[in-house]
């Protein structure tokens, strides 16, 4: 199988882009795949070829693009990762919680609650992992789309089935709830027993469970620690919670 790729960076002041490049076989034919986006962040994706088409033609669009990247200034990088491209999304039905903003006097109210847990709001990309008949990584609003390989390898080595919710920064993963697991749907348990069974999956490499303070002090130094570093806020969820009943609670702690 004839398959190229090449990774490009582009660093001009406070600009840090990264740009990946595919050409892959599909069925005999080829595609021009791509995936952009700020360093450390997860990318973007995209298709130079609607459709597949013969070899000749795909490696002039492929030559074509690297090219117009480095008139820009883009160079090679070291980093060559492999990404699956997303290019034809699909409306899977599946979709995220949303968020409820709340103040610093409504916050304090929560630490003091120890049925109120609390974890770090990552800042990247929201996506679902469903591992199932189809590995697929999806957006917050229901879409499949690409996804680091890193990810996906990670989700393959599990061996049960699931839909995990996380938020995505670089070719990692940080997972803080579990939708399904084995084909059932495990929204209606409590957030405390779906982050248990959560744990209890073992998963390693680039799908990282985010760690979740449960005692006042454990919230107490969580947000002084945010706080210190300039995080974006976290997020607090009652272990009771289910998720039919109410959305996770997000607060600003800037």
């Amino acid at each position: 199988m004839k398959k190229e790729k090449i990774t490009l960076f582009f660093r001009n002041g406070n600009s840090d882009k990264v740009y990946k490049a595919s050409l892959e076989e599909r069925d005999g034919l080829f595609v021009v795949n791509f995936a952009y986006g700020r360093r450390g962040n997860t990318l973007k994706t995209g298709t130079k070829t609607q459709s597949p088409v013969d070899f000749e033609k795909a490696k002039k669009i492929y030559d074509k693009l690297i090219d117009s990247k480095a008139a820009k200034g883009y160079k090679p990088d070291e980093d060559n990762s492999d990404y699956v491209y997303e290019t034809d999304k699909v409306k899977t039905g599946i979709h995220c919680q949303l968020l409820n903003p709340i103040d610093e006097e409504a916050l304090q109210e929560l630490i003091e609650n120890d049925e109120w847990w609390a974890q770090e709001k990552m800042d990247g990309r929201r996506m679902l992992i469903r591992k199932g008949k189809e590995l697929i990584a999806i957006n917050r609003k229901g879409f499949s789309v690409g996804a680091p390989q890193a990810i996906l390898d990670c989700a393959s080595a599990c061996k049960q089935n699931f839909i995990i919710d996380g938020e995505a920064i670089g070719d990692d993963l940080h997972a803080f709830d579990l939708l399904s697991l084995d084909g059932e749907d495990i929204q209606t348990k409590s957030y405390q027993k779906r982050y248990d069974l959560l744990c209890e999956l073992g998963l390693t490499g680039a799908i990282k469970v985010v760690p979740t303070s449960k005692s006042k002090t454990e919230k107490e130094a969580l947000v002084n620690r945010l706080k210190s570093v300039g995080s974006e806020g976290l997020f607090s969820k009652n272990i009771r919670l289910i998720i039919m009943q109410v959305d996770p609670i997000v607060a600003a702690i800037n």
